[in-house]
């Protein structure tokens, strides 16, 4: 996992949270307890999620095919406005 993505995750987190008694907590926490903690590491594996989120190019062997990403903006109505549904290729 790169470590640069895990130190952002790290600092996005704690603005998200915006408690410093959780700011404490998660500077006190080792990269693979955080990664538990946001569900990035799951019984000690490393889903594909992790990889997509937090990987870098030298671990893609990894993955048996090429991995997706996929998501729906709902507005208010609950109707799709937009969606993006891209395969990586390399």
């Amino acid at each position: 996992m790169d470590k640069a993505a895990i130190d952002l995750a790290r600092k996005k987190y704690k603005e998200k949270m915006n408690q410093e008694h959780i700011s404490a907590e998660v500077d006190a926490m080792s990269d693979e307890q955080f990664l538990t903690k946001i569900k990035l590491i799951i019984e000690g594996k490393i889903p594909h999620a992790g990889m997509l989120l937090l990987g870098n190019s030298d671990f893609d062997y990894m993955f048996q095919t090429a991995p997706s990403v996929m998501w729906r903006l709902y507005g208010a109505d609950g109707m799709d406005k937009d969606y993006v549904n891209e395969f990586s290729a390399d």
